[in-house]
């Protein structure tokens, strides 16, 4: 009988451990099959499921669960009264439950970079298909990026946990296949994280890191030659765009219709009454427009001061690790709707909890270690 229980407690164990991953497989069916609400119903149910069984380690008093149920709160008051999303809410909530599995699960860095690249093959696989990216999601080509930061994130935290520096070879591969996907805020936020892994983790380019990243060049050039300008495109993109697109239309034109209409200022505004967002099918481009819109002005201002608490706290602690990926997350975030009911909502409910519930436990790599 004691075997049998140790068993179940192993497998439950492993079970728990790899929620994480879980989380990456529902979410990527989530954007790329036709069943995509029925994985989005495992994803909340899950992600429910952890919630609830970490919470009570935690403690349903605990600072955590008050700014989780603070949120929930303001989701639903934005969604009654405003043009929130009712659905959007229990999201939140599964995400908050798999950041929660995250701090509470210490798993090896290799199983994560494992997850990445089975992704990051995936896209090669595409690539040399000649398949363009736009068409391969049920959303935009700019998903594709989102999953970059969110894989790269995850085996960045992982080895913080282990206390080991990223290696170099995700960073070039998530490069690559961000590039394939050509938008410009994926691209930078691919090379931020390029950045960090060779100059502020101590590691450099080794003769195998160049070997391997030569041979990477070598077969997207030569094996996906017809998709050689896609590279071009990108860097041109940067060139003649910048940061200008319809993007900066949306943001202003939300921002006076908010400060012009009390009511929408408090609760959210109507996005379905904004022009420039019906022109680009409702999609606002912005996370902290999605924040305004989904938790009002009192969520936007909780949310944006723990935001600020959590670099500062997190250059306090010299964790450089955990910095990075939160300002890497926040920033792809201000270019499309990835976070506050989106994907990234997972990072950076982990990174917050951790600030404000685990910041005095030291498991964290940082640069003063020297590791």
């Amino acid at each position: 009988m004691k075997i049998r229980l140790d068993l179940m407690e192993g497998m439950g164990a492993i079970f728990l451990s790899a929620s994480p991953a879980v989380f990456c497989v529902l979410t990527f069916f989530r954007f790329y099959s036709d069943a995509s609400f029925f994985f989005a119903i495992l994803f909340v149910l899950h992600g429910f499921f952890l919630y609830l069984f970490f919470i009570d380690k935690v403690g349903f008093d605990s600072k955590v669960n008050v700014l989780v149920v603070f949120f929930v709160f303001s989701g639903l008051i934005s969604a009654a009264l405003g043009s929130g999303s009712f659905f959007g809410v229990p999201q939140s909530l599964a995400c908050a439950g798999y950041a929660l599995a995250l701090l509470h699960c210490n798993i090896n860095p290799s199983f994560y970079k494992l997850v990445y690249y089975v992704f990051v093959s995936f896209c090669f696989f595409l690539i040399l298909q000649g398949i363009d990216p736009e068409g391969v999601f049920l959303v935009s080509r700019n998903v594709v990026s989102v999953f970059v930061v969110l894989g790269l994130s995850l085996y960045y935290i992982a080895c913080q946990n282990y206390c080991k520096s990223p290696s170099v070879l995700p960073a070039i591969l998530g490069v690559i296949v961000a590039m394939w996907a050509i938008g410009r805020s994926g691209m930078a936020s691919a090379v931020f994280f390029l950045f960090y892994a060779v100059f502020f983790t101590g590691k450099r380019f080794s003769t195998k890191g160049f070997f391997v990243f030569f041979v990477l060049v070598f077969l997207y050039f030569v094996l996906a030659g017809e998709y050689f300008n896609i590279l071009t495109v990108g860097i041109d993109r940067f060139n003649t765009l910048g940061i200008e697109d319809v993007r900066t239309l949306i943001n202003s034109a939300y921002l006076i219709r908010v400060t012009s209409l009390e009511w929408e200022f408090f609760i959210g505004g109507d996005l379905g009454k904004i022009y420039e967002v019906i022109s680009v099918n409702g999609n606002p481009h912005n996370s902290y427009i999605n924040l305004h819109v989904n938790f009002g002005i009192f969520g936007f201002v909780v949310m944006v001061f723990f935001l600020f608490y959590s670099i500062l706290k997190l250059v306090f602690l010299r964790n450089f690790t955990l910095l990075i990926v939160l300002l890497v997350c926040l920033f792809r975030s201000s270019f499309d709707v990835t976070a506050f009911y989106g994907p990234l909502d997972f990072i950076i409910w982990y990174i917050v909890f951790y600030v404000i519930g685990f910041s005095r436990v030291n498991f964290g790599w940082s640069m003063s270690r020297g590791v």
